[in-house]
């Protein structure tokens, strides 16, 4: 981790450096939405500084009659935080959507600019800011949970592993109950929208939701639409000690 942790920020300066035409608000919508849940209000005078310096590469494949469609998207680049009196803060982002096999017609991108830059940054920034703030990350975190799966799958899935690996990382020691609780709740929910599907991505997530439920859980009740009463039971009398 950092070693301050943002510590002490309430407030800090966004700049986005992207050489893509459009990437620079689609991250901006990113990192504005996170830095809210950390209880940090983007602002245009305050003294820390959260910059962002990043190359989009758009992917493209042939899609037969459809033609050649963006489906895939490159970033890499770094973030860096600085603050008065703190020594600066600077990780290296690299993340990438890959080209799907098939696609559907209403999905082509046309435009290298249309391409999926925003999950493709999406993923390091989970680990990168996780990394930077330590716990206080984790209301970001639980909302990332929460998303809802839109896209590819592998995609989708992909950022919320990254979050159970950043969570990981912390240590158990680290964390209050209702930290620990409010993260768990979103991964039931996670796991709750995957429930259907039986593709690699969705049984592999499931699988690690398990493995971290039941680092807390005595009982593995499954993963049907029933227990996902008796999981959201259990970890209420959890929380409450029971």
């Amino acid at each position: 981790m950092a070693g301050w942790e943002g510590a002490g920020i309430d407030e800090a300066v966004l700049i986005v450096d992207a050489d893509v035409t459009g990437m620079d608000w689609e991250v901006l919508d990113i990192v504005e939405a996170a830095l809210r849940d950390l209880r940090v209000e983007p602002s245009d005078d305050a003294a820390a500084v959260l910059a962002f310096d990043l190359t989009g590469t758009a992917l493209s494949a042939q899609y037969g009659d459809i033609g050649t469609c963006y489906t895939g998207a490159r970033v890499t680049g770094t973030m860096t935080l600085t603050a008065p009196d703190r020594p600066a803060v600077e990780r290296w982002l690299e993340g990438n959507v890959p080209l799907p096999f098939l696609i559907m017609s209403s999905s082509c991108p046309s435009d290298p600019e249309d391409a999926p830059f925003a999950p493709a940054f999406q993923r390091p920034f989970v680990a990168a800011l996780a990394d930077v703030w330590g716990p206080g990350s984790l209301p970001y975190l639980a909302r990332v949970m929460y998303q809802d799966l839109r896209g590819d799958w592998d995609v989708a899935l992909g950022i919320k592993m990254e979050a159970i690996d950043a969570y990981r990382g912390f240590g158990a020691g680290s964390l209050g109950t209702e930290e620990v609780a409010s993260f768990l709740v979103g991964v039931i929910a996670a796991v709750d929208q995957t429930l259907n599907s039986e593709a690699d991505a969705a049984v592999d997530f499931r699988a690690a939701a398990r493995r971290l439920l039941l680092e807390y859980s005595d009982t593995d009740f499954g993963f049907t639409a029933e227990a996902m009463y008796e999981w959201r039971s259990w970890l209420d009398d959890w929380r409450s000690g029971g």
